[in-house]
């Protein structure tokens, strides 16, 4: 991990704008193979949606192969 110089950062003013709110969130995107999550949801003749709320996000946090 690296320390950010917020008085260099390129979107100092995105940053700034952002960093005022009481609650600020942020965004990410990922790739996630969702396939057994499927095949478990299908099965059981249950929600995904609902299921994803319960996937352990430790197994997608580990380096994505072939990135």
């Amino acid at each position: 991990m690296h320390e950010i110089d917020l008085d260099n950062l390129p979107r100092k003013k995105t940053y700034d704008w952002f960093n005022n709110f009481n609650n600020p969130t942020y965004g990410l995107t990922v790739k996630l193979d969702v396939t057994s999550l499927v095949e478990h949801t299908k099965k059981h003749n249950q929600s995904f949606f609902i299921n994803m709320f319960f996937v352990p996000p430790v197994p997608f946090l580990q380096k994505a192969p072939g990135n």
